[in-house]
């Protein structure tokens, strides 16, 4: 009888002991502003499971706001999956995250949809063009182009659509009565050919004062020349030397290009290219004489 009572009383000690037997396991999640992977973190803490995914396919840093207390495990799966196109499973201790399959879907009107893929290339060189627009025509319903100029369109109402291209520069297509099936994706593949513009002539004129000269230290008598006016002007035989003979306070000489400038002599004139000192710039020049020669070096022939 003593036994009978012992063994009684200790089934009622071990029922009360685990009061969650029987029960599923609830979490609480909370969150402002987090990503997912911090999300997963608290949800390793609060049980033995282990959660799986594949970084590349999976965006574990995508930030959610989640105020979730005492559901369980698909509950809060379900909230943190969402517009993700992903789905878990639970394998052992592990719950392991997936692309959702890319069979036909129903939409929320029951609509079949499925996926179109395809690559946009360029018609004269084959190159993949980047960031091309291709949408449903008459639907929000597109996509752009990666950097291999592929595209992938999801949620396509199943049935017949008209497809439309376009991209900066080149022509738009549009690619009438395609048939989109239950039975496999779309695959389109999409030549691209530039489109030419006429615009109108647009000339560019520089805008020159001559009262100021290139050297900035030098302030008064001074005059800006161009290699046009060297060769403009009857005398000048393209020497800017020669050209400035005719200015006032200059003095030359026809047979050379020797000058004067206020009664200086030529052999003590300071020449000088981008700031650059010229010792003596004269070609074939009078060395014991005014110094002057038939060309300078600054010459434009």
């Amino acid at each position: 009888m003593k036994k009978g009572v012992r063994l009684i009383l200790g089934l009622i000690i071990l029922f009360f002991s685990l009061p969650t037997f029987g029960q599923e396991k609830v979490f609480t999640i909370k969150g402002i502003d987090v990503t997912i992977k911090e999300i997963f973190e608290q949800i390793e803490s609060q049980c033995e499971y282990k959660i799986a995914y594949n970084a590349t396919k999976f965006n574990a840093v995508k930030k959610i706001t989640i105020n979730i207390k005492d559901k369980p495990l698909q509950e809060i799966m379900n909230v943190v999956l969402k517009d993700t196109g992903c789905k878990y499973k639970i394998n052992g201790k592990h719950i392991v995250i997936s692309q959702n399959d890319t069979k036909s879907e129903k939409t929320t009107s029951g609509q079949m949809t499925h996926i179109i893929r395809g690559k946009v290339t360029d018609d004269s060189s084959g190159e993949p063009l980047i960031n091309v627009s291709v949408f449903v025509n008459n639907t929000t319903i597109g996509s752009v182009t990666d950097i291999d100029g592929m595209f992938v369109i999801k949620d396509v109402p199943i049935g017949r659509f008209d497809l439309i291209v376009s991209y900066i520069g080149y022509e738009t297509i549009i690619i009438k009565e395609q048939l989109l099936t239950s039975a496999k994706e779309g695959y389109c593949e999409i030549l691209m050919r530039e489109k030419t513009t006429g615009l109108e002539e647009v000339i560019v004129r520089p805008k020159i004062n001559k009262s100021e000269p290139v050297n900035k230290l030098a302030s008064v008598s001074s005059r800006l020349l161009s290699i046009e006016e060297s060769s403009r002007y009857a005398g000048a035989f393209d020497d800017p030397a020669r050209m400035v003979s005719s200015f006032a306070g200059v003095a030359g000489d026809v047979s050379s290009n020797a000058i004067v400038v206020r009664g200086n002599s030529p052999q003590y004139l300071q020449w000088k290219l981008d700031g650059v000192e010229i010792p003596n710039p004269t070609h074939f020049p009078d060395i014991t004489g005014v110094g002057g020669g038939i060309l300078t070096a600054l010459s434009s022939m």
